[in-house]
């Protein structure tokens, strides 16, 4: 029934866009997650380093330690191998994080003796928190698996309790990492104070065995880490990956609209009432007597731990940007990565807070249930009138599949040109989401986005004659932006030059044509149908003029 609830959730979470699940990429970057999941299972089929790579915006490197999503990757390709499209693997991403991150806040609440109303309640207000809709929009469902949290506290209880094993415990620390780089980082900020309150009520006698269990299941998980991410995270710390820009992620998380205007009165009336009630214990002190025998003493030193990491995630969240110990040191986490702590710390609390609410809806109390349907019913209207997430169309051409199949080592071109920083948010030209068809073709692309700053690339590409044409700026083909052609044919090993004739205007194709159909360009045509026309290079191994042999192809 949990699995049903929260799969109903993701419903509703994608309710405008689910009609294209299986045609479109839903979020503004999940063309650039999208490429990131399949990066892997290419860089270990080549033997290339996993995190740093120049396979996007080639040829600058960049380092993906706090992008990759190990984890992401494993069940997108569990999720192609059911033959499903890469659109629709990548989407159902979401429904699996949704439902984990619901399941699993749910299952910590319960452990407690919660009623399962309230846990239920407590983990669909997650789903549908700003920042789920957030990461939603922008295309992180790695992001949106904040379910490791509890996750993590509900295993620590149970090894606690010598109910689960230590080892379940490291696992937990061990899938986190491979779900996201920021993710854990987040998850030390609760596991290790929580973890050391708890370990200080412990009686003396059992503290001793389990700090000694704590002590063997960090070594593994350090043996684990010094695979990934540990060398990534070394890489980073010599150079090879600029310090993030900090941006105002916070307003973008938490804009005001009706909708967030809705849900930002639940959050703050919910937190309110939670804490009156913790402060008042007044789930001691009800009228409802037989609602007080049945339900359990709700433990206050977590319900405060969770009211004090809610506060103190807000604080970080709101200090300004570039000011202060944060101006000389690499920002690892966001404002909406902090958003997203709060929201799991005020979620738990609120289902801490109003227990014995929960405890007398059970108990058939329909006073009780009137009230409780007044924050749904919000949470609906909530959902009904969010914008819809943005979508990235998936148009691939059969030529891509042709080029995958051809051997070598080598760049493709992709007009419109662009790049696209997902630190600062610059960007020049307009095809860096066309990256996402290198799941396709499986080359390297001049064009993308990239994790850092890009400062080289930007200053490098915004200075070329003959990119600043094939962004879309106007031009007039010339020898100078020919010889250019040639030499970056050569000195980058481009195969292929493709363009997209959907996403230029009537007068560049012609620009664009009048440069690549001349004798002197070095390109060949190969290929066209009604949305893309393909040139190869005559750097490429295969004969210039030769057709390209599409798959299945009579």
């Amino acid at each position: 029934m949990t699995i049903a609830l929260f799969a109903i959730a993701t419903g509703g979470l994608l309710w405008q866009v689910l009609g294209q699940i299986g045609i479109t990429l839903i979020g503004q970057d999940s063309s650039f997650t999208l490429w990131s999941f399949w990066l892997p299972s290419c860089a270990l089929w080549l033997n290339q380093d996993v995190m740093i790579t120049d396979y996007s915006a080639f040829p600058f490197q960049q380092n993906l330690l706090l992008v990759l999503s190990p984890l992401g990757s494993l069940l997108y390709f569990g999720l192609r191998g059911l033959r499903l499209s890469p659109p629709l693997a990548f989407n159902l991403l979401y429904g699996v994080s949704v439902i984990f991150t619901g399941w699993t806040t749910a299952a910590y609440l319960r452990y407690f003796g919660l009623p399962k109303a309230g846990s239920l309640f407590a983990g669909v207000l997650l789903v549908f928190s700003p920042v789920m809709h957030y990461q939603l929009s922008h295309g992180h469902p790695d992001l949106m698996a904040l379910g490791w949290i509890p996750l993590g506290c509900l295993v620590w209880e149970q090894v606690r309790s010598r109910q689960r094993h230590s080892v379940w415990l490291a696992l937990v620390w061990v899938g986190t990492v491979l779900t996201s780089v920021p993710l854990t980082l987040l998850a030390l900020v609760v596991w290790l104070p929580y973890i050391t309150v708890s370990i200080l009520q412990t009686r003396e006698e059992e503290r001793h065995w389990l700090i000694n269990s704590m002590l063997v299941q960090v070594l593994v998980w350090v043996a684990v880490c010094m695979t990934y991410p540990l060398p990534g995270l070394f890489k980073t710390w010599v150079g090879l990956a600029p310090p993030a820009e900090a941006t105002a992620l916070l307003t973008n998380v938490w804009q005001l609209t009706v909708a967030t205007g809705f849900i930002g009165l639940v959050w703050v009336a919910l937190a309110v009432l939670a804490i009156a009630s913790l402060w008042r214990d007044t789930f001691v002190q009800t009228k409802h007597s037989q609602a007080t025998r049945s339900a359990p003493p709700v433990d206050r030193t977590i319900a405060g731990f969770w009211l004090g990491m809610g506060l103190l995630s807000l604080l970080l969240a709101l200090i300004p940007a570039g000011s202060g110990w944060f101006s000389t040191h690499q920002q690892w986490l966001s404002p909406a990565d902090w958003i997203a702590l709060a929201s799991v710390s005020f979620c738990l609390l609120i289902a801490f807070g109003l227990a014995s609410v929960w405890q007398r809806w059970e108990l058939g109390d329909h006073r009780v249930r009137v009230l409780a349907m007044m924050p749904l019913v919000v949470l609906v209207v909530t959902i009904a009138l969010r914008p819809a997430p943005p979508t990235v169309a998936w148009r691939p051409s059969p030529a891509y599949t042709a080029i995958g199949k051809e051997p070598g080592d080598y760049a493709l071109l992709e007009v419109p040109f662009g790049i696209h920083s997902l630190t600062n948010g610059r960007q020049f030209g307009s095809g860096f989401d066309l990256q996402q068809y290198a799941v396709i073709h499986r080359k390297r692309t001049l064009n993308g986005n990239i994790a850092g700053s890009g400062t080289d690339a930007f200053n490098t590409d915004t200075h070329s004659l003959l990119l600043r044409a094939l962004a879309g700026q106007p031009f007039v083909p010339t020898a100078s932006i020919t010889a250019e052609l040639q030499t970056l044919v050569q000195s980058q090993q481009i195969g292929y030059v493709v363009v997209q004739l959907a996403r230029l205007q009537p007068g560049q194709q012609t620009q664009i044509f009048g440069l690549f159909d001349t004798k002197t360009s070095g390109l060949c045509r190969v290929f066209r149908d009604s949305s893309t026309v393909v040139y190869r290079t005559k750097w490429h191994p295969f004969d210039c003029n030769q057709p390209l042999m599409l798959v299945n192809s009579p």
